[in-house]
């Protein structure tokens, strides 16, 4: 099974391992937001900008090998870019 094709999309797995040193923003959606995921998350160098309960996510930002290097983790359902929403 190739885990990385479930939790993000091949074309964002393709550039970001293409620049892994570029800082990027992510939004991590985790099976639940606990200390240990928090302290997994941060010793890949990515900072924490946000969290929620509700829907378990972590809004985070560095470098783009620092997500790549989660994919693997048990606990991480999905990756997506964070891009800003514009309102008409």
């Amino acid at each position: 099974m190739d885990y990385r094709r479930d939790k993000i999309a091949a074309e964002l797995l393709r550039r970001w391992q293409a620049a892994p040193e570029q800082e990027v923003q992510a939004i991590l959606r985790v099976t639940e937001v606990t200390e240990e995921v928090v302290a997994a998350v941060e010793r890949t160098g990515l900072r924490i900008r946000q969290r929620t309960q509700l829907v378990p996510t972590l809004a985070v930002q560095g470098p783009a090998q620092g997500v790549l290097s989660l994919l693997s983790e048990p606990w991480l359902v999905s990756v997506e870019e964070d891009r800003p929403v514009r309102t008409l």
